[in-house]
């Protein structure tokens, strides 16, 4: 989706770069003990569990239960962060999945089991980018509403948002709008290489076109970088 100026899409989800936000070290963002240490089993299962419920080999009952189980018996990798990253783990602590506070139902929604699983996966991804308890919860309060908002828009009106919604982070970021676009997409294919159902969110809701999204995804990338005394 381009805006009037044809320039570069907002939608964090497309044109990922492929350089990671948090550089080259393979492992940028190690986790805090006990948080996301998940051992690479743990991964390789998580990874076999999103596979088959895409192929449909497992009801949206049984993926949540699974990943449940699994989550409540992984076997913790060791700590390897470095002392500065603890000082700063210390200032915005990365919070476990079910600590984030997410939007409650509205009246008359039902908790159906898609929405179940929905809220599972993300709440893990939140976890593994490192989110803290306040930080993850606004952005789930965020994207819910706007969610919410755009529901129901029909293409046309898609297009007529993305190109608002970037007018917006011009406004906001000036000359840096593009430098700050690249680093929330390569934060975000980050998180995705091991979360890719969240591209796959962003893309189908639209929400990879919000501003107000795209400022707190933002915001976290910086918050990383600074965890790994890195500079934008």
């Amino acid at each position: 989706m381009n805006d009037t100026t044809n320039s570069a899409p907002s939608n964090i989800a497309s044109n990922a770069t492929p350089a990671h936000v948090t550089g080259a070290n393979p492992d940028p963002n190690p986790a805090p003990d006990g948080l996301n240490t998940r051992s690479a089993e743990h991964l390789k299962v998580e990874t076999w569990l999103r596979e088959d419920y895409a192929a449909g080999k497992m009801t949206t009952d049984e993926y949540a239960a699974a990943l449940l189980e699994l989550n409540e018996t992984h076997e913790e990798a060791p700590d390897t962060r470095t002392a500065s990253q603890k000082d700063y783990d210390a200032t915005f602590p990365p919070a476990k999945p079910e600590a984030y506070n997410f939007p409650p139902p509205q009246p008359g929604e039902q908790a159906t089991p898609e929405l179940r699983a929905a809220d599972l996966t993300t709440r893990h991804w939140l976890s593994t980018a490192l989110f803290s308890r306040e930080h993850g919860s606004a952005l789930a309060v965020e994207a819910d509403r706007v969610a919410r908002k755009i529901e129901h828009f029909s293409e046309a009106q898609h297009e007529l948002f993305a190109r608002s919604e970037r007018q917006t982070l011009q406004k906001l970021w000036g000359a840096d709008t593009e430098k700050n676009l690249s680093t929330a997409r390569a934060f975000i294919r980050e998180v995705g290489e091991k979360h890719p159902e969240l591209i796959q969110m962003l893309n189908a809701t639209g929400l990879g076109n919000s501003s107000s999204v795209i400022v707190q995804i933002y915001h976290q990338a910086e918050r990383l970088m600074a965890r790994n005394g890195e500079t934008t």
